[in-house]
């Protein structure tokens, strides 16, 4: 059912109501309204007849509507209003009158004066209301129903628009989708909300495209290595099974990570953590420079520290611990033997460096997925930069790479558009 038809069936019924109840109201009123006046035409009429009989004159009946008779006998003098039917010859039908009847003593003699007035009949008076009514009511509900259509064309035309762009929507598509701008405060909520609604659908399509892509290529190489140890292990020797073994177990644990990172990054691509917590960067950072000197992860490297308070809101704490540990694993995994890394955080920005030969190759595809530079470490799975990417870009910093005066730089600019030097 369109939502006009159901408006009208539920407003029409409503005006009906109205209409006769206008119609009651209206009949009540025009009935009190005419004998009001027929009334004050009586008084006038019975005024003129007492001046015409103090004059001694008698004056000409002339029925229905003026009859005068001198009563012999001297009567009290009566006055009173009746409605009354009365057989008019001339028109040969019984006609309504609103009848003044009264007696009045005049110079001794008492007099019978009847005036009357036609009035309208009450049937016709309904009927004419009735027909007036059903008039009316079938030009207000024409007239609805075409203004209606008319307006609705205009009113409804971005309900339209927004829903073909609904039918067409692909979830596949690269760009956001467009709903169109209206004046209506209600439309641009409801674009408002589909597109935001739209968009994450799209961008939870991409991600899973790009999720079931990764592990479909990704896990090809460490299954056919897998496989290889397996025919090892049944056509070889057994000296050789406890090495192939724990290589076996080393590619399932690599793995199991592989998997458990690209799981992380659609979720954060999916925006499934939330940025509700308070929390001191410093320390954080702090606490992950301690708990890698504490491992003795990275031996011989000479830490250089300066470190200022810094509290950000709205963020994930647990992301943006992970964040750190990345850089900073990163920054060990690919600093020269017994080289130096550098970490600087203020209110504007976080950087870390570390010593490095030459600058990198392709560092526009740093931050892609299974991207490492050769020659590669194999524990790294690749996507340790691209989880620090995509949480920088949930919390809306700036994460970029340098490489100057010998080293490489990994910086997060808190406040984008900010210092980059």
């Amino acid at each position: 059912m369109k939502l006009l038809v159901s408006n009208n069936r539920r407003f029409f019924p409503f005006l009906l109501l109205i209409l006769v109840a206008s119609g009651v109201i209206f009949y009540v009123v025009v009935q009190a309204i005419v004998r009001e006046e027929a009334d004050e035409k009586l008084l006038n009429n019975e005024k003129r007849i007492v001046q015409i009989l103090e004059k001694g004159e008698l004056p000409v009946s002339i029925p229905p509507l003026m009859e005068v008779q001198d009563l012999l006998p001297v009567m009290p003098n009566v006055t009173n209003f009746t409605d009354t039917t009365i057989f008019d010859p001339l028109e040969m039908e019984n006609d309504l009158f609103r009848q003044l009847y009264s007696r009045k003593t005049i110079q001794g003699h008492t007099y019978e004066i009847i005036n009357r007035s036609p009035i309208l009949d009450a049937k016709e008076l309904i009927g004419t209301i009735t027909a007036l009514s059903a008039l009316l009511l079938l030009f207000l509900l024409g007239s609805s129903y075409w203004l209606n259509r008319r307006a609705t064309r205009k009113l409804w035309s971005p309900f339209y628009q927004v829903l073909a762009k609904l039918r067409s929507f692909n979830a596949n598509q690269d760009q956001p989708i467009q709903l169109p701008d209206t004046q209506i405060d209600e439309f641009n909520d409801l674009n408002f909300e589909l597109a935001t609604l739209m968009e994450k659908v799209r961008l939870e399509y991409s991600t899973l495209n790009e999720f079931t892509g990764d592990v479909s290529h990704e896990l090809q190489t460490p299954l056919s290595v897998m496989r290889a140890k397996l025919e090892q292990l049944i056509n070889g020797n057994p000296v050789a099974q406890k090495r192939l073994l724990f290589e076996m177990y080393e590619e399932t644990t690599q793995m199991s990570k592989m998997i458990q990172e690209l799981l992380l990054l659609a979720r954060i691509e999916g925006r499934e953590y939330k940025r509700d917590m308070t929390v001191h960067l410093d320390g954080l950072l702090e606490n992950q420079i301690s708990r890698i000197q504490e491992m003795e992860v990275g031996d011989n490297i000479l830490w250089e520290v300066n470190i200022k308070p810094v509290i950000k809101n709205e963020v994930n704490s647990v992301l943006v611990d992970l964040l750190l540990k990345n850089l900073l694993e990163n920054a060990i995994r690919y600093s020269t033997p017994n080289g130096t890394i550098q970490v600087l955080l203020n209110s504007l920005i976080l950087e870390i460096k570390n010593n490095g030969d030459q600058p990198l190759d392709n560092p526009e595809k740093l931050f892609n997925r299974f991207y490492r530079e050769l020659p590669a470490n194999k524990h790294s799975s690749g996507l340790g930069l691209a989880i620090a990417k995509k949480i920088s870009i949930l919390h809306g910093w700036d994460l970029y790479y340098q490489f100057n005066q010998g080293f490489h730089a990994f910086k997060i600019v808190f406040q984008p558009g900010g210092i980059q030097n």
